[in-house]
Protein backbone atom coordinates (compact mmCIF):
# COMPACT_ATOMS: atom_id res chain seq x y z
CA UNK A 1 0.00 0.00 0.00
CA UNK A 2 1.75 3.50 -1.28
CA UNK A 3 -0.11 5.19 1.31
CA UNK A 4 0.55 4.33 5.47
CA UNK A 5 -0.55 6.98 7.49
CA UNK A 6 -3.54 6.74 9.96
CA UNK A 7 -7.42 6.04 7.84
CA UNK A 8 -8.30 9.29 10.07
CA UNK A 9 -6.16 11.59 8.62
CA UNK A 10 -6.48 9.57 5.12
CA UNK A 11 -10.37 10.45 5.70
CA UNK A 12 -9.53 14.19 6.14
CA UNK A 13 -7.62 14.54 3.30
CA UNK A 14 -10.30 13.01 0.80
CA UNK A 15 -13.21 15.70 2.48
CA UNK A 16 -10.56 18.41 1.74
CA UNK A 17 -10.01 17.46 -1.63
CA UNK A 18 -13.75 17.08 -2.21
CA UNK A 19 -14.57 20.66 -1.03
CA UNK A 20 -12.20 21.91 -3.57
CA UNK A 21 -13.87 19.92 -6.08
CA UNK A 22 -17.27 20.94 -5.46
CA UNK A 23 -16.22 24.34 -5.08
CA UNK A 24 -14.42 24.31 -8.16
CA UNK A 25 -11.55 26.80 -6.35
CA UNK A 26 -9.32 25.19 -8.57
CA UNK A 27 -8.31 24.61 -11.81
CA UNK A 28 -6.26 22.12 -13.11
CA UNK A 29 -6.11 20.28 -10.36
CA UNK A 30 -3.75 17.48 -9.36
CA UNK A 31 -3.26 14.93 -6.47
CA UNK A 32 -0.22 12.36 -6.79
CA UNK A 33 1.49 10.37 -3.88
CA UNK A 34 5.00 10.40 -3.36
CA UNK A 35 5.62 7.15 -0.45
CA UNK A 36 4.17 9.11 2.38
CA UNK A 37 3.73 12.47 0.74
CA UNK A 38 0.55 13.81 -0.53
CA UNK A 39 1.00 16.16 -3.78
CA UNK A 40 -1.59 18.59 -4.19
CA UNK A 41 -1.21 20.84 -7.98
CA UNK A 42 -3.65 23.07 -8.82
CA UNK A 43 -4.17 26.37 -10.78
CA UNK A 44 -5.82 29.26 -8.35
CA UNK A 45 -7.22 32.24 -9.59
CA UNK A 46 -7.43 35.60 -7.61
CA UNK A 47 -10.47 36.02 -5.12
CA UNK A 48 -12.15 39.17 -6.14
CA UNK A 49 -10.57 41.47 -5.23
CA UNK A 50 -11.59 43.97 -6.30
CA UNK A 51 -14.56 43.74 -9.28
CA UNK A 52 -13.01 46.99 -10.70
CA UNK A 53 -11.89 45.98 -14.17
CA UNK A 54 -8.39 48.09 -13.45
CA UNK A 55 -7.11 45.76 -11.12
CA UNK A 56 -7.40 42.78 -13.59
CA UNK A 57 -4.16 42.06 -14.53
CA UNK A 58 -3.14 38.80 -17.16
CA UNK A 59 0.67 38.27 -15.42
CA UNK A 60 -1.11 37.78 -11.87
CA UNK A 61 -4.57 36.11 -12.78
CA UNK A 62 -3.02 32.52 -12.40
CA UNK A 63 -0.61 30.96 -9.80
CA UNK A 64 0.93 27.36 -9.93
CA UNK A 65 0.15 25.68 -6.96
CA UNK A 66 1.88 22.69 -5.25
CA UNK A 67 0.87 21.63 -1.37
CA UNK A 68 2.58 19.05 -0.18
CA UNK A 69 1.07 17.04 2.41
CA UNK A 70 3.71 15.62 5.14
CA UNK A 71 3.09 12.70 7.02
CA UNK A 72 2.36 14.73 9.94
CA UNK A 73 -0.35 16.61 8.63
CA UNK A 74 -2.60 18.21 9.63
CA UNK A 75 -0.28 18.26 13.08
CA UNK A 76 1.64 20.04 11.26
CA UNK A 77 1.61 22.44 7.98
CA UNK A 78 2.11 21.06 4.34
CA UNK A 79 5.18 22.41 2.30
CA UNK A 80 3.84 24.88 -0.15
CA UNK A 81 5.41 26.47 -3.77
CA UNK A 82 3.62 28.95 -5.99
CA UNK A 83 5.10 29.27 -9.53
CA UNK A 84 7.97 26.90 -8.79
CA UNK A 85 9.39 29.05 -5.71
CA UNK A 86 9.05 28.71 -2.18
CA UNK A 87 5.99 30.10 -0.39
CA UNK A 88 8.64 32.00 1.57
CA UNK A 89 10.00 33.73 -0.98
CA UNK A 90 6.26 34.39 -2.48
CA UNK A 91 5.55 36.34 0.58
CA UNK A 92 8.29 38.23 1.69
CA UNK A 93 9.97 41.32 0.16
CA UNK A 94 13.24 43.43 0.36
CA UNK A 95 12.12 46.46 -0.87
CA UNK A 96 12.39 48.95 2.17
CA UNK A 97 8.98 50.99 -0.16
CA UNK A 98 7.25 47.99 -0.57
CA UNK A 99 7.70 47.15 3.22
CA UNK A 100 7.06 50.65 3.92
CA UNK A 101 3.29 50.28 2.34
CA UNK A 102 2.84 46.74 3.62
CA UNK A 103 3.23 47.87 7.03
CA UNK A 104 1.57 50.66 7.10
CA UNK A 105 -1.61 49.58 5.56
CA UNK A 106 -1.94 46.09 5.94
CA UNK A 107 0.09 44.03 8.76
CA UNK A 108 2.11 44.64 11.87
CA UNK A 109 4.28 42.34 10.99
CA UNK A 110 5.88 40.50 8.26
CA UNK A 111 3.69 38.58 6.47
CA UNK A 112 6.26 35.32 7.08
CA UNK A 113 5.17 35.87 10.60
CA UNK A 114 1.27 35.85 10.34
CA UNK A 115 0.79 33.26 7.99
CA UNK A 116 -1.37 30.61 9.13
CA UNK A 117 1.24 28.28 7.49
CA UNK A 118 3.74 29.23 9.98
CA UNK A 119 4.54 26.71 12.78
CA UNK A 120 3.35 28.80 15.27
CA UNK A 121 0.11 29.73 14.21
CA UNK A 122 -1.08 26.58 12.70
CA UNK A 123 -3.50 24.30 13.88
CA UNK A 124 -5.07 20.75 12.94
CA UNK A 125 -8.07 22.60 11.89
CA UNK A 126 -6.51 24.56 9.23
CA UNK A 127 -7.20 23.08 5.71
CA UNK A 128 -6.11 23.04 1.97
CA UNK A 129 -8.78 25.22 1.50
CA UNK A 130 -7.59 28.29 3.68
CA UNK A 131 -4.03 28.17 2.34
CA UNK A 132 -4.95 28.63 -1.45
CA UNK A 133 -7.41 31.45 0.12
CA UNK A 134 -4.46 32.65 2.02
CA UNK A 135 -2.60 32.53 -1.30
CA UNK A 136 -4.91 34.88 -3.29
CA UNK A 137 -5.58 37.36 -0.28
CA UNK A 138 -1.43 37.65 -0.21
CA UNK A 139 -1.72 38.32 -4.13
CA UNK A 140 -4.13 40.51 -3.42
CA UNK A 141 -2.47 42.78 -1.06
CA UNK A 142 0.65 42.57 -3.37
CA UNK A 143 -1.53 43.80 -6.52
CA UNK A 144 -2.59 47.32 -4.34
CA UNK A 145 0.68 47.86 -3.24
CA UNK A 146 1.68 47.62 -6.76
CA UNK A 147 -1.14 50.50 -7.89
CA UNK A 148 -0.40 52.97 -4.74
CA UNK A 149 3.35 52.62 -6.12
CA UNK A 150 2.36 54.00 -9.24
CA UNK A 151 -0.25 56.23 -8.08
CA UNK A 152 1.96 57.70 -5.83
CA UNK A 153 4.30 58.39 -8.59
CA UNK A 154 1.65 59.92 -10.79
CA UNK A 155 0.55 62.05 -8.54
CA UNK A 156 4.51 63.29 -8.04
CA UNK A 157 5.44 64.11 -11.19
CA UNK A 158 1.95 65.69 -11.81
CA UNK A 159 1.88 66.71 -8.73
CA UNK A 160 -1.93 65.78 -7.69
CA UNK A 161 -3.39 66.96 -4.66
CA UNK A 162 -4.15 64.42 -1.95
CA UNK A 163 -7.40 64.86 -2.20
CA UNK A 164 -7.76 64.16 -5.72
CA UNK A 165 -5.09 60.90 -5.05
CA UNK A 166 -7.39 59.21 -2.20
CA UNK A 167 -10.47 59.73 -4.73
CA UNK A 168 -8.65 57.85 -7.34
CA UNK A 169 -7.25 54.96 -4.74
CA UNK A 170 -10.46 54.52 -3.73
CA UNK A 171 -12.24 54.25 -7.01
CA UNK A 172 -9.41 51.45 -7.78
CA UNK A 173 -10.58 49.75 -4.61
CA UNK A 174 -14.32 49.99 -4.32
CA UNK A 175 -15.28 49.05 -0.83
CA UNK A 176 -12.80 46.26 -0.14
CA UNK A 177 -10.82 45.75 2.60
CA UNK A 178 -7.98 43.12 3.55
CA UNK A 179 -8.04 42.35 7.40
CA UNK A 180 -5.96 40.78 9.64
CA UNK A 181 -7.64 38.42 12.76
CA UNK A 182 -5.64 37.85 15.82
CA UNK A 183 -2.32 38.66 14.52
CA UNK A 184 -2.83 35.83 11.86
CA UNK A 185 -4.19 36.57 8.07
CA UNK A 186 -7.55 36.41 7.50
CA UNK A 187 -8.74 34.91 4.68
CA UNK A 188 -12.28 37.17 4.33
CA UNK A 189 -11.40 39.65 1.93
CA UNK A 190 -14.33 42.16 3.12
CA UNK A 191 -13.99 43.80 6.36
CA UNK A 192 -16.16 42.57 9.01
CA UNK A 193 -14.35 44.07 12.81
CA UNK A 194 -11.09 44.93 11.93
CA UNK A 195 -10.82 46.60 8.52
CA UNK A 196 -8.06 49.09 7.61
CA UNK A 197 -8.39 51.37 4.52
CA UNK A 198 -5.30 51.80 2.46
CA UNK A 199 -3.79 54.68 3.89
CA UNK A 200 -1.29 56.71 1.16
Amino acid sequence: MLYSRPNVCFKRFNAEIGELFEKKSCEELQVTYKKDEIVVLCRATPAALPTNELMSTPSTNHHSIQITLIPEYPFRPPKITVNNDTYFNFMKSDSPRINTLLFRNFVDKCLTKITITNSENWKPTFCIMQIIDEIRLINNIKIIIKYLMCLDEICRIHKISEDVERIILEYILGDNNIIVENGVLDNHIFAKCKGRRVNI
